[in-house]
């Protein structure tokens, strides 16, 4: 999909920190420059159903994705502004919290459970579904609220707790956990990286998969603050840029972004060993 010449500049390679190692790129399904030797799985999406409408009406799902806030952690603490629901991977219930209440999700055996301040807690389970039953309410997980559902399941260390939302709810989250509070004057900027971001996240959709997620919430990915990030500006970002990404070959590019720089972008094989592509070039 087409974007913005301001959008296209953002396609800038780097790290997203200086702390933390990027992982290596996948390649684009693009022709001619060599390829890596592990492939990108195709972008996946697990669509939402959308309201029955006349064929020139009809417009693509928005994909979901799953966002890893914690993996391996030995417990989390869960609670709702407006209390929360529990149920197993069956979709059986397991309890519901009251209002403002605060429940500790820890290990126990070779599943997980979910314990009260009373120190009650529910049945055993692989995985545990955590929703709010009041709409578009948050659900706080070590005391930061994050939109969608919050999935618990046991792994080989402990408990991953995951973020499962929107598309363009995540992108909200993202742009200025990215790059800060900005003016409204700094829109075109703001509105760049959204189109960046977008497009990075359906590029390395199911990443994660083995994990039980798509990507993480830190540098290691892209930064993802939750709500607690979310600003006018940022939302703004998102919403006027709703859909559009950036491809090559009629497939998401790597968008590989950075933080500081010296006034020029630098190829792509001088971050990432395999990351030889004719739209990662060196500009000023």
């Amino acid at each position: 999909m087409a974007v913005s010449a301001a959008a296209s500049m953002a396609v800038l390679v780097a790290s997203c920190s200086s702390g933390a190692k990027p992982p290596r790129p996948t390649p684009a399904p693009a022709p001619g420059p060599p390829r890596p030797a592990q492939p990108a799985p195709p972008p996946a999406v697990e669509p939402t159903p959308l309201p029955a409408a006349p064929p020139e009406a009809e417009q693509p799902a928005e994909p979901q994705i799953r966002v890893g806030l914690a993996v391996g952690v030995s417990s989390a603490t869960i609670a709702g502004f407006g209390g929360l629901s529990l149920s197993d991977s069956a979709g059986a219930r397991l309890a519901e919290l009251p209002a403002g209440e605060l429940w500790r999700v820890e290990v126990q055996g070779p599943g997980i459970v979910a314990r009260a301040p009373g120190g009650a807690s529910t049945a055993p389970t692989d995985v545990m579904e955590i929703v709010s039953p009041m709409a578009n309410a948050p659900v706080l997980v070590n005391g930061r609220p994050y939109r969608g559902s919050v999935f618990a399941r046991r792994d080989g260390s402990g408990v991953t707790l995951v973020d499962r939302l929107p598309m363009e709810a995540y992108l909200e989250g993202v742009v200025s956990a990215e790059m800060g509070r900005r003016s409204s004057a700094e829109q075109e900027a703001l509105r760049a990286q959204a189109v960046v971001s977008r497009t990075f996240a359906l590029r390395n959709l199911r990443r994660w998969q083995a994990q039980g997620f798509d990507l993480y919430a830190g540098v290691a990915d892209q930064v993802y603050g939750g709500a607690a990030a979310e600003t006018p500006e940022g939302r703004a970002a998102v919403e006027a840029t709703r859909g559009r990404i950036l491809t090559y070959g009629g497939a998401p590019i790597d968008a590989f972004f950075y933080s500081p720089c010296g006034g020029r972008t630098a190829e792509g094989t001088e971050v990432f060993r395999g990351a030889d592509r004719p739209y990662l070039r060196s500009v000023p």
